[in-house]
Formats: C-alpha cells, sequence, structure tokens
C-alpha cells in the first residue's frame, strides 16, 4: 500500500477549513456510535427488546469483525494523520488502516437491514456508515484511505458472515459440540493473536455464547413485549450493565486475566443473567413453544 499520504493530507486540511462549533459537536456524536460504551448500549438492546436470536447473531458477528479489525491494524501498521497542520479532535494510540468505526458501522447497520428488512434500516445501512467514517475524517483521526478501507472490508466481513449464517442454519449441533465451539473458537482466536482488543472481544464473545446456551436451556426469554415493560426492562438491564463493567473495573486489578473475566461476565450478563432476571420478575414472558424470539 502507497505511503504517499500527500493528497489525504490536504483532503482533511480542506474539510477541517469548514470547522464550527456546531459540526464538532455533530461530529463527535456521530464518531460516539463507533465507540465501546455506543456498542455496549445499542447490542443488548437488540438482544432483550427486539429479537434474541437476531440479537445473539449480531453480537457474535460484530465481535468477529472487530476482532478482525484488530488484525489487520496490526498487521499493516500504517500511521494516523500527524501533519502539524491537522487539528487531531481525539486520542487514540492503534494504528490508522482500517478504520474501526467505518468497519463496523457497515456491518452493523448492513446486518440490522439484512435481518430485518425494513426501509428505514435500508437508508441507514447507507447513511449511518458514511456519515460515521466522514466524521473520523473530520475529527482528524483518519485518513481517507481508512476510512474506504474499513467500509470495503466491513462489506466484505457482513456478505461472508450472511453466507455462512445460510449454511450454519442448514445443520443441527449436539449441544456438546455447541458448548465446547462456544469456548474453543475464540480462545483459539485470541491465541492466534493476542492482544488488549482480542481480548475483550474474545471474552465477551465466550461469555455471550455460554451465556446463550444456559438462557435456552433454563430460561427461554421471548424479547418482545408491551412497550412499558420493554423500557423498564431496558433501563434495569443496561443500569446493571454498566454496574458490572465499570464495578469490575474497579475492583479488579488490570491484568489481562482479570480483564478476560470482567469482559465475559459483561457477555454472561447479557446472556443469561439479563434474561433471567427479566423473566424472574415479570418483565419478560418465556419464549413460544417455537423457541424464536
Amino acid at each position: 500500500m502507497p505511503g504517499n499520504f500527500d493528497w489525504e493530507t490536504a483532503f482533511i486540511i480542506w474539510v477541517q477549513s469548514f470547522r464550527n462549533s456546531f459540526l464538532d459537536g455533530l461530529f463527535f456524536s456521530l464518531s460516539f456510535m463507533g465507540t465501546e460504551g455506543f456498542y455496549l448500549l445499542f447490542l443488548p438492546a437488540v438482544f432483550w427488546c427486539v429479537s434474541r436470536d437476531a440479537g445473539l447473531r449480531l453480537g457474535v458477528v460484530f465481535l468477529l469483525n472487530d476482532y478482525l479489525n484488530g488484525v489487520l491494524k496490526d498487521a499493516f501498521g500504517l500511521p494516523r494523520p500527524d501533519d502539524p497542520r491537522i487539528v487531531v479532535l481525539g486520542r487514540e494510540s492503534s494504528p490508522g488502516f482500517p478504520s474501526g468505526h467505518a468497519q463496523s458501522a457497515v456491518l452493523l447497520w448492513g446486518y440490522l437491514a439484512t435481518q430485518f428488512r425494513r426501509p428505514v434500516l435500508w437508508v441507514l445501512a447507507v447513511v449511518l456508515p458514511v456519515a460515521v467514517g466522514f466524521s473520523r475524517i473530520y475529527l482528524g483521526v483518519h485518513y481517507p484511505r481508512d476510512v474506504l478501507g474499513g467500509w470495503l472490508i466491513g462489506l466484505a466481513f457482513l456478505l461472508l458472515s450472511l453466507a455462512g449464517q445460510r449454511t450454519l442454519e442448514r445443520l443441527r449441533f449436539p449441544p456438546g459440540a455447541v458448548l465446547a465451539a462456544a469456548a474453543g473458537v475464540p480462545l483459539a482466536l485470541l491465541v492466534l493473536a493476542p492482544g488488549d482488543g482480542a481480548l475483550r472481544d474474545m471474552a465477551v464473545l465466550i461469555g455471550l455464547g455460554l451465556g446463550a446456551a444456559g438462557e435456552s436451556s433454563w430460561v427461554g426469554f421471548d424479547a418482545r413485549g408491551e412497550p412499558g415493560r420493554q423500557v423498564v426492562k431496558l433501563a434495569v438491564g443496561l443500569a446493571l450493565l454498566f454496574t458490572l463493567w465499570l464495578g469490575l473495573k474497579a475492583l479488579l486489578p488490570p491484568a489481562s486475566g482479570f480483564r478476560f473475566l470482567r469482559y465475559a461476565a459483561v457477555g454472561l450478563w447479557v446472556a443469561l443473567g439479563a434474561p433471567w432476571l427479566f423473566v424472574r420478575f415479570g418483565l419478560a414472558r418465556k419464549r413460544p413453544a417455537s423457541g424464536r424470539s
């Protein structure tokens, strides 16, 4: 990949020539949609309040996509903008290519559009990845090629995930094989490409996979419900999720093993702990006999 960033630097400087307080706020907000905090809000909401099955699949492909982004960043090792004429409106320590915000936005909104097939989601699947990607250029944290690469890789991974989903849906696996895959595949990926981001993603994936298996066997909650219950369910679930996430961070040492436990606990809460709580206290019903939610 060429290393000359002159035209891209000039493009960022031109974009930033339109800077004002309104655009700063707008693009900071759009950029937030690619952060860990946003996904901790959004992905559980899909699982708990829209569709348990679609939310689980989305969580799995999202985490694998984020893992892939970290692997590619380390493999390419390309710099972020560092020209003194560029105003950098954010702190980032990872390599620049490909943009994780752009890649994840394509995967997330594209996946939701293909699963629910609502016109508004198809519009969001185009508009939001473009807006989020452009925000990264405006904020001075990515070159245009980083964003373009993120869009293309996100789209390729989305298509691959959909093809894999169709294949897996035609197969039937015994419970033991499902549990082995839920723990074994993330651990194998973590061994292949260790790192802070991979540890976080694979820990959550293990918690999510094992939790979903337990939820299916012992809880069987239905994500659908009346609007009032949905609001209460989401508020309670997220409040306890962030208490767990921040509380364990404050209580546990920063060593990798403890970080792994912390993020695995987050996945377990989303997939098993919260659904059990919802059913136990009447905030959610059991799934119908068909088993789909």
